[in-house]
Formats: C-alpha cells, sequence, structure tokens
C-alpha cells in the first residue's frame, strides 16, 4: 500500500515507501490491525499542497493541507539576505534528519490528517468516522501504523465517577515530601510560520510527565535523559489541540508550553484522587507560578488497572467543577487553581484526551444526552445552555465519549462549521467553540508570563 504526496501539479511522490501487514487484532485488542510502515521524509518535509492517501482498508482520498509550521532545522526567508524568489523557508543541505522538526495538518469533507515531526521523530494520524490510523516511532528508529479499535479502548472519562470514591471511602493521598519535578523546558511554536490574529486568545501550558510515561512513549528504560520521543509526544499533542480549534474556527490557541517530569507520582487507585493529588501538589504549583502557565497537563503512564480512564479534568463550566461540588470553584477567575488535567500517554493523541480534557478546563463538556440529567442542568443553570459537545450520524466531536466503534472528528461542537455534510453542533445547544471563546481570554490571566530565555526545547 501506498500513501501517494503531492506537492503541485509538477510532481508527486511517495510518502510510505512500504506498507506491509504485521498482524490483526490480538494483542492487544485495541489494534484492528497493524503495519510495518516506511516514510519518504524527504518529500513529506518541504510541505506539500496535498496527501493522496491509499490506505489499507481501501480508501483513496486526497487530503488538502491546511497549515505547515516549519520548526527546527528551517531557515526562513530575510529580505535583507535572500534574493527575490527565494522560498518562504527551506532546509539548508545537509541538515540531519534529527533537527528537523514541522507540522502538516490538513482535511477535506471526509478526513483529517495530522503529521507533526520534533527532532525527525514522527507521530500521525489519520481519521475519518469509521476508522482511524495511528502512526508512531517505535523500536530501532522503525516506524507502525494502527488501525485503532475504539471497543477496546478504556472510558475517555466518566465524570459521573470523579471523586465518588472520595465521599464512599478515604484514599491515600500522595506524599508531597516525595514530589519534586525536573527537567524543564520551555517550547513556543509561535516561532514557526505562522502569524497569529489580533483576536487570538494565546493560553499557555505545563505539561508534567512521568517516568513510566517517558519509557512508554520510546525513551529508553534506565536513561532519564532520553526525553526525545516525549518530548514529539507532548508536541504533536499541542498540535492536535490547535488543529480541533483551527478546525472549529475557534481564536484561541497554544502557542507556548512548559515541560518537566513529574518526579515521585504515585497512583491513588482513582484516578479522581489523582487529580486532586496534582491540583494540590505545591511543587507543581510553583512551577506553574515560575513559568506562568495559565493550565497544568499531567501525562502519565498506561496502568488501566490503578487510573480506569484515559483521562480526568475539572470541568470550568459545571456546577462545582466536578460532581462533587469544589468550594470556590466556579467559571472564570475563580477556576485559576483548579485548571490541571491528567492524560495517560497512550491516550494522549490515540483517543483525543489530551485535547478533550484541556476542552474541559476551558469549559467544553460531553454530549448532553452522554451526562447525568443532574450534570447538564448544572451546566445549563450555571449560565452555559450551549456548552456541550455533539453527535449526528458517523460524526462526533472532540468532547463526545459514545460509540465505541466511531473515532472522533478534531472539531469542538460548532452549528456553523459542517463535517461530511453534517452541521458539527446545535445554535444555543452544542457549541462548545464559542463556550471556548468566552472564556479562555480570562483563563489567558491566570497567570503572569516571566520575561525568560530558556536555553531547551525551541527558544
Amino acid at each position: 500500500m501506498l500513501l501517494t504526496l503531492v506537492h503541485s501539479i509538477a510532481y508527486s511522490a511517495s510518502f510510505f515507501d512500504s506498507v506491509d501487514s504485521i498482524g490483526g487484532a490480538s494483542p492487544p485488542p485495541v489494534y484492528k490491525a497493524f503495519y510495518d510502515i516506511t516514510i519518504n521524509f524527504d518529500e513529506l518535509q518541504d510541505a506539500p499542497e496535498t496527501l493522496t492517501f491509499n490506505l489499507p482498508n481501501g480508501i483513496n482520498t486526497t487530503v488538502n493541507l491546511t497549515d505547515f509550521a516549519a520548526r527546527q532545522g528551517y531557515r526562513y526567508f530575510d529580505e535583507d539576505e535572500d534574493p527575490p524568489g527565494t522560498p518562504l523557508f527551506w532546509i539548508p543541505e545537509g541538515t540531519p534528519h534529527e533537527e528537523i522538526g514541522y507540522k502538516w495538518a490538513g482535511s477535506n469533507s471526509d478526513y483529517d490528517v495530522l503529521i507533526t515531526v520534533y527532532k525527525g521523530i514522527l507521530t500521525g494520524i489519520i481519521t475519518g468516522n469509521d476508522f482511524r490510523y495511528a502512526m508512531e516511532r517505535v523500536t530501532n528508529g522503525n516506524y507502525m501504523m494502527y488501525e485503532l479499535d475504539y471497543e477496546f479502548f478504556p472510558p475517555t472519562d466518566d465524570l459521573e465517577r470523579t471523586n465518588i470514591k472520595l465521599v464512599e471511602k478515604s484514599i491515600n493521598q500522595q506524599n508531597q515530601n516525595e514530589t519534586f519535578t525536573s527537567n524543564l523546558k520551555t517550547f513556543d511554536l509561535n516561532r514557526s510560520n505562522q502569524i497569529l490574529g489580533s483576536n487570538t486568545t494565546v493560553v499557555d501550558v505545563l505539561i508534567v510527565w512521568t517516568e513510566d510515561a517517558r519509557v512508554l512513549a520510546g525513551g529508553a528504560a534506565g536513561n532519564p535523559n532520553d526525553t526525545s520521543d516525549i518530548e514529539a509526544l507532548m508536541v504533536a499533542s499541542i498540535d492536535h489541540a490547535n488543529t480541533a480549534m483551527s478546525n472549529s474556527v475557534m481564536n484561541t490557541r497554544l502557542t507556548k508550553f512548559h515541560t518537566a517530569k513529574y518526579n515521585g507520582f504515585v497512583y491513588s487507585g482513582d484516578f479522581g484522587t489523582d487529580l486532586e493529588n496534582l491540583v494540590e501538589n505545591v511543587p507543581i504549583q510553583n512551577l506553574r507560578n515560575q513559568v506562568g502557565a495559565d493550565t497544568v497537563v499531567a501525562i502519565i503512564g498506561n496502568d488501566f488497572d490503578e487510573f480506569a480512564a484515559c483521562g480526568v479534568a475539572n470541568v470550568q463550566t459545571a456546577l462545582g467543577c466536578s460532581t462533587v461540588a469544589i468550594p470556590g470553584c466556579a467559571p472564570g477567575a475563580a477556576f485559576e487553581e483548579f485548571s490541571y488535567s491528567i492524560t495517560t500517554q497512550f491516550c494522549s493523541i490515540w483517543d483525543d484526551t489530551f485535547t478533550h480534557e484541556l476542552g474541559h478546563n476551558m469549559g467544553a463538556n460531553h454530549v448532553q444526552d452522554e451526562l447525568m440529567t443532574s450534570w447538564a442542568s448544572g451546566v445549563i443553570n450555571n449560565g452555559y445552555p450551549d456548552a456541550f459537545g455533539h453527535r449526528v450520524g458517523g460524526f462526533k466531536s472532540i468532547m463526545s465519549i459514545s460509540g465505541d466503534t466511531t473515532a472522533r472528528r478534531l472539531n469542538f461542537s460548532n452549528p456553523n462549521v459542517q463535517v461530511n455534510g453534517s452541521n458539527t453542533g446545535i445554535l444555543n445547544s452544542a457549541y462548545n467553540a464559542r463556550v471556548i471563546d468566552q472564556l479562555t481570554p480570562a483563563m489567558s490571566n491566570f497567570n503572569t508570563r516571566p520575561d525568560i530565555i530558556f536555553i531547551n526545547g525551541f527558544e
């Protein structure tokens, strides 16, 4: 099977040099099938205007480029140094592959494609209503592509269960004396060739990651400094969120994020308690204030026996922000100290969990009929009658959680945007894009951005 790139009418090239079937669904059952792939990076890094996919399931479709962000390894046009006709950006000859990074995002009426390359490491998804392929680097620099089977995924989150056990019985809290942060880096994605509009709201994020998440992402066990793969996952997760916001015609963007290792994290056995431990963690609070982050995301390992969901978050527009009301938690400035979420490494992109949980922090809820009546009524009575996701036919927005056989599309609900001929939201009842854009201006001022120059990351 080949995936063909077309840069212009002048030429086309193969993206996948090869796609070789390896096996079926078991093990593990979260994959319907998986493939060994060889990628032609030389063509992809030149920002082709279209990608034509010939996929193993028989789909043949052409996807148009909607956004290309040139990052590490690229040189930008300088009118003082470069002659007229010089490209806007290019990679100088001889630049090593591992020093190159970029984003290629595209879509058509049927499919979304998002490919992120960081330090030469590619992470990507190809998704429609009925399927999703995921691409990632595995051992020895080889790549695999998986056809995901959402019927066997853990639940994205379970708002109704969050904090329930705190009422039923005592859950062990984490000993904060044993936790600390390290490996601080900052990444500024706005140094690419994008220009933000005057009405863009920028939210800064602190992402903390655990050692098991680093290893599961592809880092070498026993080498804590091997962080390229977990960093690639974080860059791709930010790209995922920004692409969903762009597809939803929103003003909110994530341009700068900070990362650090979350040392000493211990599962409590209840994801609501794990979230509470994160919110109350003093070293992480101090680091958040140091870097000026507006919200915090923790990426942890994939122990679904101890953490029985893909993620968890406080919900800004819910009454008390959770099933069991949190004293003092409310929309706007009052939400600052509660703006935290957790996602597992496996689910961050494959299940859209990073973007989904961040959406909760920004005020978005699940589809109304996926929630308890009391929860939905609380959101409405809190003044947000349209703060719900959308599901119609085969379409599911980022915030929908039902329909195990259906993949989400990279969209927040918006009645003014269509996918596959269907509106992605409903006016006055399913318009998460509007609610997020309403709440993020206050959120972007949750913390003060210090004037710090970092030597790591992209800065």
